[in-house]
């Protein structure tokens, strides 16, 4: 049997392109894809060939095409209009791929930072070696009539780095920590991962870095600040740099009693230890 001199039945076709019937009768009907022959009976039939053409109209419409697009190219086709569309939906389809391949890695984020927050020791103190990261950072505020405001211009200058909704937290220096004072946060930052620019960001420096959780209400921390400065002392270490809280489970959980909050700060021994 040659297949490109046979004809195929809707059905037929239907089965040896993969396409429902009804899909191959609606774009008859539309004018998209017609039938080769039509019998006197009104039966459709295909040949083979026209399998190669609906393998295009289909990827066409993967690509996101529509109807009133693909007919306007199925009516004028050509090799010059056939580059032209392919460059503009290659070029669509990359941008399509960069923004899923972002979006997936901000849910990975998430569930990392999930997990993170139920295995959470939150009498526990740790030393932890962290990489070096780049943030975008903003100028925290102390007046609480003002902080929406601070959150909104931050999250707006993060998008100079990334177009989509990212974690925050917040910086509070060493000094102000040391001092007892453990509201007057200095910055908000957004962790930027690869980064096209460093241009503007802050380099968080790669070290060891004592790590608490905190899990409830923020009017707990400066408790776990106190802990913090105690191991230090115990421990021979100095708090330097500034401390970085973010909050871990947000997404996960409806009552404040139930936030956990992950705080890291960078320490060196110190020499007179």
């Amino acid at each position: 049997m040659n297949p490109q001199k046979q004809l195929f039945t809707a059905g037929e076709f239907a089965r040896l392109t993969g396409v429902n019937k009804r899909t191959l009768h609606y774009y008859d009907e539309i004018g998209l894809f017609s039938p080769a022959q039509k019998g006197s009976n009104g039966y459709r039939y295909y040949t083979y060939e026209q399998s190669l053409t609906l393998e295009m109209l289909l990827a066409l419409r993967e690509a996101g095409m529509s109807i009133n697009e693909i007919r306007h190219y199925m009516d004028h086709r050509s090799a010059r209009l056939f580059h032209e569309m392919v460059r503009q939906k290659t070029s669509e389809i990359d941008a399509s791929v960069r923004r899923l391949k972002a979006i997936k890695e901000i849910l990975e984020e998430k569930d990392k930072m999930l997990s993170l927050s139920e295995s959470a020791k939150l009498n526990q103190i740790t030393i932890k070696d962290c990489p070096e990261e780049y943030l975008a950072l903003s100028p925290a505020v102390s007046d609480s009539e003002q902080e929406m405001d601070a959150l909104i211009r931050h999250m707006k200058e993060v998008t100079a780095y990334t177009p989509y909704r990212k974690s925050f937290g917040s910086m509070l220096s060493a000094e102000k920590i040391q001092e007892g004072n453990y509201t007057d946060y200095d910055y908000l930052f957004t962790r930027i991962s690869r980064p096209k620019t460093k241009k503007g960001l802050y380099k968080k420096p790669k070290g060891r870095y004592l790590q608490a959780f905190c899990k409830g209400s923020w009017d707990d921390i400066p408790s776990v600040y106190q802990k913090l400065m105690s191991y230090a002392d115990s421990h021979g270490l100095l708090l330097r740099g500034y401390s970085y809280e973010i909050g871990l489970n947000e997404m996960a959980i409806t009552r404040m009693d139930e936030y956990v909050t992950l705080i890291s700060i960078l320490c060196t021994e110190r020499m007179d230890a």
